[in-house]
C-alpha cells in the first residue's frame, strides 16, 4: 500500500514506537477498548490476527548475546501493507492517521495538549485567570463545564478494568511473561494501561476542541489563544511553557473521528 511521505517519514524515523503500537494493539485487552481510543474497526477479529501474525513472522531483532532492540525500519511497513491487504486500504490509512497522531500525542508529544489541560485545571480554581482567558460571556460556563467533563477518565478506567479481568488470554500472558523478562523491566500490562489511558485522553480533547473550534468564532479562538498564551508568562509555574498549540491545530482531521 503506497503511504504518504510524511508518514513514511514518521514510521521509518521511529521504529521501535511503531513496532510497540503493534504489540499493544495485538492485546485481547486493547481489541476490547478499540472505541475509546478513537479505533473504529469492523472487523476486530482479522484485524488483530493480521498484527499478531506480522509480530510472529518478524520478531523483535536484537543483539546475538544482549537483550538491546535493533531499530526496525521495515517491520511497520509490512505489517500496514498486510492490513492493507486484508482488511483495505482505508482500514490501514486510519491506523496510519492514529499512530501519527493520536498514538503519537500520547506517547511522546504529551505537551500538545497537555499544556492546555494543565493551565486550564490550573486556572479553573481562580475567577481571575479563567476570566483572563476571554472567553465570550455566554459560552463561558458551558466552555468551563465540557472542559471539566473532558478530563474525567472514570468511564475509560471502568472499561479497562473491566477489559483487564482475569485470567489474560494467552496472548496477552505471553506478551507479559515476555516484557518481564526483559532487562529493562518493561512491564507490558503497566505500559499498556498507560497508554491506553492516555489515548483514550487525547481522544476527549480532541472532540472537545472540535467542538469548541465549530461552536466559537475564528475571532474568539484567536482571542482565547491569545490570552493563554499570555497567561503562561505571568503564572510562574507556566513560564516554560514556550508555545500553546493553536485550538484549531487540535482537531486533526482522522477517520477515527467521523
Amino acid at each position: 500500500m503506497p503511504l504518504e511521505m510524511d508518514i513514511l517519514t514518521e514510521i521509518r524515523d521511529n521504529p521501535v514506537k511503531w513496532r510497540l503500537m503493534f504489540e499493544l494493539l495485538s492485546s485481547d485487552i486493547t481489541k476490547s477498548l478499540y472505541q475509546e481510543i478513537g479505533l473504529k474497526i469492523a472487523d476486530k477479529e482479522n484485524f488483530v490476527k493480521q498484527i499478531r501474525e506480522s509480530l510472529l513472522a518478524y520478531p523483535k531483532p536484537v543483539e546475538a548475546d544482549q537483550l538491546i532492540e535493533i531499530p526496525d525500519n521495515t517491520f511497520a511497513e509490512m505489517t500496514l501493507d498486510r492490513i492493507g491487504k486484508h482488511l483495505g486500504k482505508e482500514v490501514a490509512l486510519c491506523l496510519c492517521q492514529w499512530g501519527t497522531g493520536v498514538f503519537k500525542y500520547a506517547l511522546v508529544e504529551k505537551a500538545t495538549y497537555g499544556y492546555w489541560i494543565a493551565l486550564l485545571l490550573h486556572c479553573k480554581w481562580d475567577d481571575n485567570l479563567w476570566n483572563a482567558l476571554g472567553l465570550p460571556q455566554d459560552k463561558n460556563a458551558i466552555f468551563k463545564q465540557k472542559f471539566l467533563n473532558t478530563q474525567d477518565g472514570e468511564q475509560f478506567s471502568l472499561s479497562y478494568e473491566e477489559a483487564n479481568k482475569e485470567p489474560l488470554s494467552d496472548w496477552d500472558l505471553q506478551m507479559l511473561n515476555d516484557s518481564v523478562n526483559e532487562e529493562d523491566d518493561y512491564n507490558f500490562l503497566d505500559t499498556l494501561e498507560l497508554v491506553l489511558g492516555a489515548a483514550a485522553a487525547i481522544i476527549r480533547n480532541q472532540h472537545f476542541w472540535r467542538w469548541a473550534v465549530q461552536t466559537f468564532s475564528e475571532q474568539e479562538i484567536n482571542t482565547l489563544h491569545s490570552n493563554a498564551q499570555k497567561l503562561t508568562k505571568v503564572i510562574e509555574q507556566f513560564n516554560f511553557m514556550e508555545c500553546l498549540t493553536h485550538p484549531s491545530l487540535l482537531v486533526p482531521h482522522y477517520c477515527h473521528l467521523e
